[in-house]
């Protein structure tokens, strides 16, 4: 879509610097669809080699989140009652999973490396349909063969085509669109790890009080029966450093567990309680980052998978390079967690008192000792540095 834009007002996408030539609408138009092929173009070989879910050792990554929908926390609820039926819990289980398989037909995975698998396995199904759509259509000579294929769009009626014919070849890619998308046809929430999300008005739902206690449980569990130490995922928007959320504390093995935010989308925008730290501004990236903000999540494993380091480093949106300590060797336990104000002090707070009670959380703690902590409502993320009292 921004290349899309910027080719229409005749800018370079890289730097903003203007063409110094007429581009028709015709010819943006064809730029776009060639970038966009299946087979020779760049999105469509992107598109090909990406994942829905990948799990390697303790690490799982994802763009959104596990979908934890009103759906299953109702069933969640349900089995927790059933207290007396020792296979309540192995029964929810089965049914998320399978209900986190929206596009399956009749497939149930036993496990959650046997459910990422397949939802993979379902987006090459469709990458594979999605070209042989195209290529069909550039390639037939007869304009009835390319008719019959088009019986239906799949824009038109949305949602996932179950049982449809693998030859229609005008819908048979339509599910993938829907999986990508935070609702159903008929307005119930989509089971999607594309597009749910760990955040809520600015904050974890994980950390919020008046989160429900099953939406917790349910995460515990996860990371309980999949062995897993830490996901890592985008969506949506956290501001200039990713945000981990310390998970987990009820697993059996006693480890520190985390989900890491990462998508730094817009952290151009990230406003600094500090007078003396400003926000260099977005400059000219299409992003929304800025021209400095830059951050990478490191993890490292042992020989059996088991993730033994996460840390991030960077360049913050003030122009300042961090490096954070190990989130797994914070002794005080206070990464990935809200900000406890008897032990830290910082500056500044989005109403200008600094006794008010809006929540701050703890992203990381850098190398020099100092910890940033950061809030946010709606869109707008605040930052500032802490130190322990």
């Amino acid at each position: 879509e921004q290349e899309f834009v910027a080719r229409y007002k005749g800018k370079n996408l890289d730097n903003g610097s203007a063409i110094n030539y007429h581009v028709s609408d015709e010819e943006v138009v064809e730029s776009y669809r060639n970038s966009c092929h299946p087979t020779h173009g760049v999105m469509g070989e992107y598109l090909s080699e990406g994942r829905l879910c990948l799990i390697i050792g303790g690490a799982m990554f994802m763009h959104g989140s596990l979908p934890i929908t009103p759906e299953a926390l109702s069933q969640y609820e349900n089995a927790s009652n059933e207290r007396t039926d020792i296979d309540a819990n192995k029964r929810f289980w089965a049914w998320f999973l399978d209900y986190a398989t929206p596009f399956a037909r009749n497939e149930m995975p036993a496990s959650t490396s046997e459910w990422a698998n397949g939802l993979n396995a379902f987006a090459k199904r469709q990458d594979d349909a999605w070209k042989r759509n195209i290529t069909f259509s550039e390639t037939s000579t007869s304009l009835a063969e390319r008719n019959n294929a088009k019986k239906e769009f799949w824009s038109t009626g949305g949602g996932y085509q179950k049982g449809d014919s693998e030859s229609d070849l005008a819908v048979e890619f339509g599910s993938l669109c829907q999986y990508g998308m935070g609702w159903l046809p008929d307005r119930s929430k989509n089971p999607t790890v594309v597009y749910n999300s760990w955040m809520q008005d600015g904050m974890p739902r994980y950390l919020r009080d008046e989160e429900n206690a099953s939406y917790k449980a349910i995460i515990d569990d996860f990371f309980e029966i999949s062995g897993l130490d830490v996901i890592v995922t985008g969506h949506q928007p956290v501001g200039d450093v990713p945000f981990p959320i310390r998970v987990g504390n009820g697993c059996k093995d006693g480890k520190k567990k985390f989900i890491i935010c990462a998508d730094t989308s817009y952290s151009g925008d990230t406003k600094w309680m500090q007078s003396n730290r400003k926000n260099v501004g977005r400059g000219t990236s299409v992003s929304g980052r800025g021209d400095v903000c830059v951050s990478e999540i490191i993890l490292e494993q042992r020989g059996t998978g088991r993730i033994s380091s996460v840390f991030s480093h960077g360049t913050l949106s003030n122009g300042e390079r961090y490096e954070s300590k190990n989130f797994l060797d914070d002794d005080d336990d206070v990464i990935g967690r809200e900000v406890d104000r008897e032990r830290f002090s910082f500056e500044g707070s989005v109403q200008d008192d600094s006794c008010d009670k809006i929540k701050w959380f703890v992203k990381s703690k850098f190398l020099d000792g100092e910890y940033l902590v950061s809030t946010g409502k709606g869109y707008e993320v605040f930052n500032s540095i802490a130190k322990q009292k």
